[in-house]
């Protein structure tokens, strides 16, 4: 499972190093799902840069005090000449939150180091994303994803990260996600979705690329599986015909219709799923 923390830079600093390896958080609810074995996203919030750590142990106090006198100074975050003290933690926790809920020790350890932020906006109103899709096509059939959020089929693709060109995005996701190496044709549209999950709405803006594959992929249905920013995924893929695109409930469906009747158009495509 996958949490994330935002950190200021000095202790992202002090993790990024491998100088902290004991996050020190207030054990309420959000904090009870971490388990060992879990991976923690923590954003700088000067930087915004991101690392990824592995959760290697869980380790419950009634208070700081014992937390601190359990671990060593420099492993939570202290100089060698630091004189450490419990009260610091109260610049962030108040003493009647400490008292009811105690406090966790999350020992970690860097598993990736400086992470490029995806474009995306995520709130409780809602999500924005700025993504891309891969469209490639032999021998009249689609290569296309099994969803995981719904029955039916998306296109390959994943998100623009920061300082990134969509087209260079095109080009890392073809290689992470399809294992090979991909050259793009051309932009075949532009699409503004939206969609809703859980009463929320979800607001994105995909370009789609007809491209080449420079290795050629198996012709039957395939899996490949893929680290994204230290989380393993699995991708199974599957050739549809592309007479047939209606009958295997595509997503977005204005970009299924346009490679049906009009590949050759480009287009800024508006459509709600």
């Amino acid at each position: 499972m996958l949490h994330t923390m935002k950190l200021q830079n000095y202790p992202f600093q002090k993790i990024k190093t491998g100088n902290k390896t004991i996050e020190m958080r207030l054990n309420d609810e959000k904090r009870r799902k971490i388990n060992k074995g879990d991976i923690i996203e923590f954003q700088n919030v000067v930087t915004n840069e991101i690392i990824l750590c592995e959760v290697n142990n869980l380790f419950y106090y009634k208070n700081f005090s014992e937390l601190y006198n359990n671990h060593n100074k420099i492993s939570i975050g202290y100089e060698k000449d630091d004189v450490v003290n419990p009260d610091d933690m109260l610049k962030y926790y108040e003493q009647e939150k400490i008292k009811k809920y105690g406090v966790v020790g999350i020992q970690i350890k860097l598993i990736s180091n400086s992470i490029t932020p995806d474009i995306e906006i995520d709130n409780l109103f809602g999500s924005f994303k700025f993504r891309v899709g891969l469209v490639l096509i032999k021998d009249n059939k689609l290569l296309c994803v099994k969803s995981k959020r719904f029955d039916g089929y998306v296109f390959p693709g994943g998100h623009v990260e920061l300082g990134e060109l969509a087209c260079e995005a095109a080009l890392r996701e073809g290689k992470e996600e399809l294992n090979t190496e991909i050259e793009i044709k051309n932009l075949l549209c532009i699409n503004e979705n939206i969609y809703y999950q859980n009463n929320k709405p979800y607001n994105e803006i995909v370009n789609y690329y007809l491209i080449n594959v420079k290795n050629d992929l198996p012709t039957h249905s395939f899996v490949i599986e893929e680290m994204d920013k230290g989380i393993k995924k699995i991708h199974q893929y599957e050739w549809l015909e592309i007479k047939k695109l209606k009958e295997y409930n595509l997503r977005p469906l204005g970009v299924a219709n346009l490679i049906e009747n009009d590949l050759e158009s480009n287009q800024i495509l508006v459509t709600r799923n």
